[in-house]
């Protein structure tokens, strides 16, 4: 029925109506006042929201700059507590305010857990909302590299946007590693779903496709979608056969000064500016695209 937004410089939560487009403020500040205060809507307060994920009922924050999570109840008033974290900079696995983040990226609610990417310890967290409990299940804080294994055997780089494909499988955007990773819930095991590890940009299979700095993912369950932000694309991985394609944009093969555009249009005949994030909705099979540098939401059907 809504899609959620976290309006990072305007400190606020803000909630879309998918069937009339209407946007309304219902946590933090209509004027963009930031802050650390649980309370009722509008009169909580965040410090630089950041990724968002959601099982529906409760909407959980990473609350940038405070460094904690937040919960926020969807039905109004839509009271803000928070749940997580010191405030304190560092990776320490705890409850509540025992525990500690570094710089919270990725949000994904998966089987009752919300799991988070700290991106500067280059480790995969989970948070249980019914204990409040915060555990590093996969990376290696503060060594990080690219290597496949269970656990925290596994290396990350600098993994930043992640999304899950509601059976199992975390996908995870190694930003600057220039990867697309996975984490199976079940096991453990971290892999390489796709990228060559060089910057640049090619459609192909696994290793064979060469992806730039990716960011934003969402999953139909069938394939996870990305965006690349700097070439201005979305991006279409197949989950079986792995198999990376440009769905939407026109890049610029990989350049880092890319220009971007606004045009409407079917697949690369659209233009896109630093698509930031995305999410999948599937009552009307449709991805709804933040355009970042426009400024919009935009979506593909």
């Amino acid at each position: 029925t809504y899609l959620w937004v976290s309006d990072g410089a305007n400190n606020a939560i803000r909630q879309i109506d998918v069937a009339t487009a209407t946007v309304t403020t219902v946590a933090g500040s209509a004027m963009g006042q930031g802050g650390d205060m649980d309370g009722d809507g509008l009169a909580a307060r965040f410090q630089g929201v950041g990724a968002i994920t959601t099982d529906g009922t409760t909407l959980w924050v990473a609350d940038g700059a405070n460094r904690t999570i937040k919960a926020v109840d969807l039905t109004p008033p839509y009271t803000v507590t928070t749940v997580a974290g010191s405030g304190n900079q560092a990776v320490v696995d705890g409850a509540g305010a025992g525990a500690s983040f570094d710089d919270m990226r990725g949000l994904t609610y998966y089987a009752g857990y919300v799991y988070l990417l700290d991106s500067v310890g280059a480790v995969l967290r989970r948070f249980d909302p019914q204990t409040q409990e915060v555990l590093t299940i996969a990376g290696q804080n503060g060594n990080p590299g690219i290597m496949d294994g269970m656990g925290m055997q596994a290396q990350f780089l600098s993994p930043r946007y992640m999304s899950s494909d509601n059976g199992g499988m975390l996908y995870i955007a190694d930003t600057n590693g220039y990867h697309i990773r996975s984490y199976n819930v079940a096991t453990t095991m971290v892999g390489t779903f796709a990228g060559s590890g060089a910057q640049g940009y090619a459609d192909g299979v696994g290793a064979g496709a060469t992806i730039h700095r990716p960011r934003g993912m969402a999953s139909d369950g069938t394939s996870i979608y990305f965006t690349e932000f700097n070439q201005h694309t979305i991006r279409q991985g197949v989950l079986a056969t792995a198999s990376v394609t440009t769905l939407v944009g026109q890049h610029c093969g990989g350049g880092m000064n890319c220009n971007g555009g606004y045009s409407e249009g079917v697949g690369t005949a659209a233009q896109l500016d630093g698509p930031f994030d995305l999410a999948f909705h599937y009552p009307s099979n449709s991805l709804f695209v933040f355009d970042g540098a426009n400024s919009v939401v935009r979506r593909i059907q």
